[in-house]
């Protein structure tokens, strides 16, 4: 893993790191992602002081065009790694995705209405493995005061498509998905929702400490000597 997350980094040089959430979609008009990556963009400065580079952009819930929005965004951008935020309704913690199956749903419409016409995804492998420190990043929720898990099934909608289409373009594996459940809006008490459900802020607090571990083990990674198992290090 540790010689897949090697890019082309110096010492002192920023981490790029491009950040993505997700628009609208049926059943859900306000997906707080895109909130969550306008919470992100205040923090600008911020992140630019701690080392890191951030790319940030909301992309629609859709199979065609938001893959390849997001590839041309890799191209262009070239960056070290890449950390979607996605919304799942059903989930009842923080999902840390660790793969992307090359499967999707032809019965679930997007949010132009439209649906995969086949059950596979392009000339996909079956399976993608991100090579992200999932474990930790799934530990930085949790420090948070969140709920978190890591996943082995990112699911069959369009999640699962952009994931699989993020991990096939960066060549190194870095690419990663994190699942938000469902938040409580302003104003909700905590008392007449399930326990489950995080309040807004402690999501993006969690998500800035969340891409600052992506971006220490990429430097991390790229200072490792070669042939050190990064798994010994809890990777």
């Amino acid at each position: 893993m540790a010689e897949r997350l090697q890019a082309n980094l110096t010492g002192s040089s920023p981490i790029r790191i491009l950040v993505t959430g997700f628009g609208s979609f049926p059943g859900v008009p306000q997906n707080p992602t895109a909130r969550l990556v306008a919470a992100l963009a205040r923090q600008r400065a911020r992140f630019v002081r701690l080392g890191v580079d951030l790319h940030l952009c909301v992309l629609p819930v859709t199979y065609f065009g938001a893959p390849e929005t997001m590839e041309a965004l890799i191209s262009s951008l070239r960056p070290h790694a890449v950390l979607h935020f996605g919304y799942a309704v059903r989930r009842r913690a923080v999902c840390v995705e660790t793969r992307a199956l090359n499967h999707a749903s032809v019965l679930r419409a997007d949010a132009n209405g439209s649906s995969p016409s086949r059950a596979s995804i392009d000339e996909a492998p079956f399976v993608a493995v991100s090579a992200l420190p999932y474990r930790r990043i799934a530990v930085s929720f949790r420090r948070a005061g969140l709920k978190s898990a890591v996943s082995i099934d990112a699911g069959d909608y369009v999640c699962n498509h952009i994931f699989l289409r993020s991990l096939m373009a960066m060549k190194t594996g870095a690419a990663g998905f994190v699942h938000i459940p469902p938040v409580r809006r302003a104003g909700q008490q905590r008392s007449a929702l399930p326990s489950h459900r995080p309040d807004f802020e402690t999501v993006g607090r969690a998500a800035f400490f969340a891409i600052l571990e992506t971006a220490r083990s990429l430097r991390a990674a790229h200072a490792r000597p070669p042939g050190l198992d990064p798994r010994a290090q809890g990777a």
